[in-house]
């Protein structure tokens, strides 16, 4: 929370949404697929979907507007590509699950993240392909030459801090606490290096005070979540609940799909710290049973309430998009359509190809 904090305080944010637009931003619908990547890269570096829309959101939107994109499918977007941000190490919500699930390795859950993060982009950046054709999407400008080096001297600097970060994590080289206290350290030292106008303690302090806030909020959500779960595992509901599901079928592929169908429900009326506090103890011994990985529950959990963070009743970064964005929830729903059909389809090709988020725990020799 700190070091995402310090990224979006002192102004590092432009630099990510600057290094997007210099990739992508020249194609037919270029804006759009900016809005994606950065995502993907601020993803890198805050871990929290919330985090993301509110910092990028404030940016990307307007800018969207600008050039003929409707307020509706920029806020969307906006709000559907921040999930990449709990995916994607490093991840707040990541931490918290191995906590849960009680022994699980930080490092090899963030490992277990990248390739299933860069699919859920491209997933939502088929989607701008298509609505790009069909609705004759702006093509953005090109980045003059001369103003290429200097976009990547600052954006550079800034993914090394997400990489540093998940990096000491995944080889063992820091605990998450120190490697997140040494991250938001070089991202303070850049801000102020790059940014003038970060160049003052009321910015440290604000770093600080939101920081404080948000992480007060998440462990009063936890406190609370932990003392529901304690009451369910006293009354046996786990048990109760996996043989409910296995009574319907042992098959995996059902069993899983039932586990997804209960997480995508749930997400919709629950917030995501108490979900994965609450059901990790109840899901995770049902998912072992049928030869699912805890790495790989972690993930499939991750994306499924990250869903649930841009669906309404309750979803938390659907509405901090909508408010940024100054639009109804309404609207914004009906213009995440096609973006929930590729995040759910995401969601069942990561759930039924193991591979896909174990391929990068093994290259690195973090599992067998």
């Amino acid at each position: 929370m700190l070091l995402g904090q310090a990224v979006n305080y002192t102004g590092l944010t432009d630099d990510l949404i600057q290094l997007s637009n210099l990739i992508v931003g020249r194609f037919k619908g270029g804006l759009a697929y900016v809005n994606i990547l950065a995502s993907m890269l601020f993803g890198g570096i805050s871990g929290s979907a919330v985090a993301d829309v509110a910092s990028l959101g404030v940016v990307e939107i307007p800018m969207m507007e600008r050039q003929g994109y409707s307020k509706e499918f920029a806020t969307a977007l906006t709000v559907t590509s921040s999930i990449q941000g709990i995916i994607i190490p490093p991840s707040q919500n990541m931490i918290i699950y191995a906590m849960a699930a009680g022994g699980v390795s930080v490092g090899t859950l963030f490992a277990a993240g990248y390739l299933p993060g860069v699919i859920l982009g491209l997933s939502q950046m088929a989607v701008v392909f298509i609505l790009a054709r069909l609705k004759n999407f702006p093509r953005g400008e090109p980045v003059p030459r001369d103003k290429i080096p200097g976009i990547l001297s600052r954006s550079i600097p800034v993914l090394l801090v997400g990489l540093i970060t998940a990096g000491g994590i995944i080889f063992g080289w820091f605990t998450a606490a120190e490697a997140s206290a040494f991250g938001a350290f070089l991202a303070l030292i850049l801000g102020l290096i790059f940014h003038k106008e970060s160049r003052s303690w009321r910015t440290v302090l604000n770093v600080f005070k939101e920081s404080a806030r948000t992480a007060a909020m998440v462990l009063f959500l936890i406190a609370n979540a932990t003392a529901f779960s304690y009451i369910m595992a006293y009354l046996q509901i786990p048990v109760y609940l996996a043989k409910a599901i296995l009574a319907v079928s042992t098959d995996k592929f059902i069993v899983l799909l039932m586990v997804n169908l209960l997480l995508l429900v749930l997400g919709l009326v629950m917030d995501m710290a108490p979900l994965i506090v609450i059901m990790t103890p109840i899901l995770l011994p049902l998912v072992r049973s049928v030869g699912v990985s805890a790495e790989q529950f972690g993930i499939i959990m991750m994306i499924n309430l990250g869903i649930g963070l841009c669906t309404p009743p309750v979803g938390n970064a659907l509405f901090t998009g909508c408010a940024i964005g100054k639009t109804t929830i309404e609207k914004t729903t009906v213009a995440m359509l096609p973006l929930y059909a590729a995040m759910i389809g995401s969601l069942f090709l990561i759930t039924y190809v193991p591979a896909i988020t174990m391929v990068v725990p093994r290259l690195l020799g973090l599992i067998k």
